[in-house]
């Protein structure tokens, strides 16, 4: 009798990525995360989808999941003041995300939790994200 013992890896020939299915999330992966073609992409993202809504001034704290295929979902929320923005809003405008380019931890690619501050005014909405402010352990 043959019996075989290793992880299960599924190999993508689009890119030769190797998509390695932990179960992990990472908080700061090898190669971080990132959205569009430059780092002003998120905050375009992100001033297109406030632009119609009627806001205060205040400070959004979100932690992004950001999955192994790219997929944004919003895992958790802080407002510092009322905004009379809901959390359901936040989440939906999370959800119609494009996709991000995934993490990698060596040729893996892997779920990734980043934070992210928006801060609102009136008139704008200020983006605040630094790829490598968090800490170097899976969670």
């Amino acid at each position: 009798m043959l019996v075989l013992f290793g992880s299960l890896k599924v190999f993508s020939q689009e890119n030769n990525t190797i998509h390695c299915p932990t179960g992990r999330t990472y908080t700061k992966p090898q190669v971080a995360p990132t959205f569009g073609v430059d780092e002003s992409a998120l905050q375009t993202f992100f001033d297109s989808s406030f632009a119609q809504i009627q806001k205060t001034k205040c400070k959004i704290s979100l932690t992004l999941l950001i999955d192994s295929s790219g997929k944004a979902s919003c895992n958790w929320i802080d407002v510092d003041t009322p905004s009379g923005i809901e959390e359901k809003t936040i989440k939906e405008i999370i959800a119609s995300m494009p996709n991000w380019t995934p993490g990698k931890q060596g040729k893996c690619d892997v779920a990734v939790a980043i934070p992210i501050t928006l801060e609102l005014t009136k008139k704008n909405t200020k983006v605040l994200y630094k790829k490598n402010q968090t800490t170097a352990k899976p969670i």
